[in-house]
């Protein structure tokens, strides 16, 4: 009798704690709001870009970066990374929206890995614009002073803490194409930080996003970046 009243005890000890850990599960799924079925819908990865005006009054990506769907990680890349772009003899990451949209910055990318096509989400100017000004400004550090033309007039950004209004953002990023390789580097951390969030709480349906992502998938991916 003693042992089976152990054999019991151990049965529903376990219970306790299977229920334990599925209670654990769940609660994680509810405050994260990621299930399986959000990263079933996606590619493994998918690129996420601005797309700015820049220095020649072309249309570029000064902000490029991947988001990896399995841990929801996001790498940025260097714009001035070179990468073939077919029929141009532009070679730099940033001038691959230019000859393509989306798609060809999409296909840059995969150029640069191992072949795969990842999906593209790309924010315009303005619909960039509308969320930094909506979330406060943009806070970062420029690690030195950044001086722009914009064929108007000359805008100088100092160094050190910045909160930039959203048309300012475009503007320095035409300036940090002069940083060095760690300074952009640096800089281009806090900016696909913002980029992300902002990719996270936009409306799939917002005008000034481009994607070859259905409504549905673009709303996994926005669960899985917040």
């Amino acid at each position: 009798m003693g042992q089976g009243r152990g054999v019991g005890r151990a049965v529903a000890g376990g219970v306790g704690a299977a229920l334990v850990i599925t209670v654990v599960a769940v609660v994680y799924v509810l405050a994260s709001g990621v299930l399986d079925g959000d990263r079933a819908t996606l590619p493994d990865e998918v690129v996420i870009a601005l797309a700015c005006e820049g220095e020649d009054g072309g249309i570029v990506t000064p902000l490029v970066a991947v988001v990896t769907v399995a841990d929801g990680s996001v790498r940025s890349y260097d714009p001035l990374t070179e990468v073939t772009i077919p029929g141009t003899t532009y070679n730099e990451l940033r001038d691959a929206y230019a000859f393509g949209g989306g798609p060809a910055v999409a296909a840059a990318i995969a150029r640069l890995g191992d072949g795969t096509h990842p999906a593209y989400v790309i924010l315009d100017a303005d619909v960039w614009a509308q969320w930094v000004d909506a979330a406060g400004g943009l806070e970062f550090e420029s690690p030195r002073p950044v001086d722009v033309f914009t064929g108007e007039r000359l805008l100088s950004f100092p160094a050190g803490r910045q909160v930039l209004e959203g048309v300012e953002t475009c503007e320095y990023l035409k300036g940090a194409a002069y940083l060095t390789d760690s300074q952009r580097e640096r800089v281009a951390e806090r900016f696909t930080e913002a980029l992300a969030s902002a990719v996270a709480e936009l409306e799939p349906q917002t005008a000034g996003v481009t994607t070859d992502l259905s409504p549905e998938a673009l709303e996994s991916l926005r669960r899985i970046l917040r």
